[in-house]
């Protein structure tokens, strides 16, 4: 997207390269950083029947506890918390994409799990 904006510029209104340059630095200005929120949930999750915690790549930790989840969603391609912090309604998605299979059905797995620790069914251990 970031690199068809000069191009278009200079074919259809003939701007000049200085134009399509600058149109070229403000599409990554604004791309990149959308690429890199996007792919920085965390580097590791731990999933317990108290809590699930992220470990952030930044080294911090969220811990998001059990009494405070208000959702959970468990899909083919996805996965995702949505839970309470004071007034704010928060929520995190997961997408299957960056998982290698084995380890995509693990997490599917523990979130189903969870889900059904949380209606109070019994869950058979692994």
């Amino acid at each position: 997207m970031a690199l068809a904006l000069p191009v278009l510029a200079h074919s259809l209104f003939g701007a000049t390269v200085g134009i399509s340059l600058s149109m070229l630095m403000a599409g990554l200005a604004v791309t990149l950083p959308l690429i890199w929120g996007r792919r920085s949930w965390g580097r590791a999750i731990v999933i317990s029947a108290e809590d699930i915690q992220v470990m952030r790549c930044d080294g911090t930790t969220l811990a998001i506890t059990g009494s405070a989840i208000t959702a959970l969603i468990n899909k083919t391609d996805c996965v995702g918390v949505v839970w309470q912090d004071g007034p704010k309604r928060r929520s995190l998605v997961i997408g299957g994409e960056g998982f290698s299979p084995p380890t995509w059905q693990q997490l599917a797995q523990a979130f189903q799990a969870l889900e059904l620790q949380r209606k109070g069914a019994t869950v058979a251990a692994p």
